[in-house]
């Protein structure tokens, strides 16, 4: 299975995290069932300049 959460981020700051605050129970199923990762979707990671975020 492949999701991809347009918008969707994740930080280790739970403070004004909206991802983080919000009741998520499906995801947090998935992520507990099946393997996951996280990747790199800004800067120059993905061609942008450093900080800059991308668009869809």
């Amino acid at each position: 299975m492949l999701l991809i959460l347009d918008g969707w981020g994740l930080c280790p700051v739970q403070r004004g995290n909206a991802i983080c605050l919000a009741d998520t129970p499906n995801y947090n199923q998935l992520q507990q069932k099946y393997p996951a990762t996280v990747l790199d979707a800004s800067g120059e990671r993905v061609g942008l300049p450093e900080g800059q975020m991308g668009n869809s």
